[in-house]
């Protein structure tokens, strides 16, 4: 033991003072090296542990309490309201609608048998073309809807004593066709009377 303190003596003394301060500072910076980095790997391990354990309560968690979903109704908007054509296009196709048989008192009904020279059903989908046409030619025509009618007969019975075949339906078509909307009402006779003029030449 006296052996081994001479020689550490005996070497500590050869060396310089900037060497013995070396071997100082040497043998204190390594403790504490090594403690640091003892004490900053039990923290890691320490807060790996708490998430590990946070991680597994917040499974369980979730596992036990699932997280409710509400579902909402999907977002509907309102239509506009109809404007007045629409309303008042919606209450004539109605009319229309309901109108599915005709009786023999009915000016259209009338016309159909008139033209078509014998008998026709009151149920028949042709009618409804004649009542579309004194639709179109009431609010251009000064005179009433049954007038109407009974002047397009009368240039049919005027143009075939000329030799010039035609019927109600073709006349009221023309006198729709030759009166334009902007002119507003006017006397349809005298509408008939210029269709008659062009048709016999």
């Amino acid at each position: 033991m006296d052996d081994f303190s001479s020689s550490v003596n005996e070497w500590w003394d050869r060396k310089s003072l900037a060497q013995r301060a070396l071997i100082i500072i040497g043998c204190l910076i390594v403790p504490i090296a090594v403690f640091s980095t003892a004490e900053s790997a039990s923290q890691d391990s320490d807060a790996t542990a708490t998430t590990l354990r946070t991680g597994e309560g917040r499974t369980n968690s979730t596992q036990a309490e699932p997280l409710a979903t509400t579902s909402q109704p999907p977002t509907t908007f309102a239509e506009p309201p109809p404007t007045e054509a629409q309303t008042a296009e919606t209450a004539a196709s109605d009319n229309a609608a309901s109108k599915n048989e005709w009786t023999d008192s009915d000016v259209e009904y009338q016309l159909a048998v008139i033209d078509s020279g014998g008998f026709v059903p009151f149920d028949d989908p042709s009618i409804d073309a004649y009542r579309l046409v004194l639709d179109r030619l009431e609010p251009k025509c000064s005179e009433a809807r049954r007038l109407i009618a009974d002047q397009a007969v009368r240039a049919v019975q005027l143009l075939a004593d000329e030799g010039v075949q035609s019927n109600a339906f073709e006349m009221m078509e023309a006198a729709d066709v030759a009166i334009s909307s902007d002119l507003g009402q006017v006397e349809c006779a005298g509408i008939f009377a210029a269709l008659i003029t062009l048709m016999i030449g």
